[in-house]
């Protein structure tokens, strides 16, 4: 956060009520933000996932280190839990998961990455 000094105010309320890195879901309320985080294994979490989700953040590196998280029913249940319009981000930029992401109704775009991360991935659900 500390290079969008705006957001600042909105990070320290953010790492307060941060939850233990345990597995299991985790759900913040911040005034009308609703923030379900969910730590497990995306198999194990899709049972999980809420309907009407707006941003989605996948955190699980590349399917050639990772293969169990970039399984297709994770796409599929992504957009059956997705508004119109929601969007999601993940470091990984790799050819698999940017066309399965497009075959479940996302737009993806490979954009520059963070820190030594040279690109990533981000786009909008526009539906199937």
């Amino acid at each position: 956060h500390t290079s969008w000094q705006s957001l600042a105010p909105y990070a320290s309320v953010l790492q307060k009520a941060y939850p233990p890195l345990v597995g299991g879901v985790h759900e913040m309320h911040f005034g009308a933000l609703h923030v379900k985080l969910i730590f497990d294994e995306a198999a194990r979490a899709l049972p999980l996932f809420p309907k009407g989700v707006d941003a989605w953040f996948l955190d699980g590196f590349a399917p050639s280190k990772n293969s169990t998280m970039w399984e297709e029913n994770l796409f599929e249940e992504m957009a059956k839990n997705s508004n119109s319009d929601a969007t999601f981000a993940t470091f990984t930029a790799a050819s698999a998961v940017r066309k399965r992401l497009e075959e479940a109704g996302f737009t993806v775009q490979k954009i520059p990455g963070y820190g030594k991360k040279r690109e990533m991935s981000v786009g909008m659900f526009r539906g199937c």
